[in-house]
C-alpha cells in the first residue's frame, strides 16, 4: 500500500469522465500513463451519473492537481468530454487487498 499522504502528496482527486464507449479503452490507456495518475479504470454508467472513466490524480496541493488535470486533458485530447473533479476530504485506513483468507490450522 502506497501511503501518498506520508510521501507529501496532500491533495487527491478522483476525476470522472463521460467519454464515448468506443474511445474509453484508448483514453484509459493514455490516462494511466500520466504523471500523478496512479489509478485508472472503467465503470458502467448509472442512471443519474453519466461518467464511465475514472482516474485518481495526486498532487502536493489542490493547485497542483488542477494543473495536472489541465495538462492531462490537453495531452490526452480530453478537452471536449464532460468531467468532474472530486477532491478527497478525509482519509480512511489503508490496507492491502485481500484475495484469499487462510483457513485456521
Amino acid at each position: 500500500v502506497v501511503r501518498h499522504h506520508e510521501l507529501g502528496w496532500r491533495a487527491n482527486a478522483m476525476c470522472v469522465w463521460d467519454v464515448p464507449e468506443d474511445r474509453v479503452d484508448g483514453l484509459g490507456q493514455a490516462l494511466s500513463g500520466q504523471d500523478g495518475v496512479n489509478l485508472c479504470y472503467r465503470r458502467r454508467r448509472a442512471e443519474d451519473w453519466p461518467y464511465n472513466l475514472y482516474c485518481m490524480i495526486h498532487g502536493h496541493d489542490r493547485a497542483e492537481v488542477h494543473t495536472r488535470l489541465r495538462d492531462i486533458r490537453q495531452r490526452c485530447g480530453l478537452q471536449a468530454f464532460p468531467h468532474q473533479l472530486l477532491f478527497s476530504t478525509r482519509r480512511f485506513k489503508q490496507c492491502g487487498a485481500r484475495y484469499a483468507v487462510a483457513a485456521d490450522a
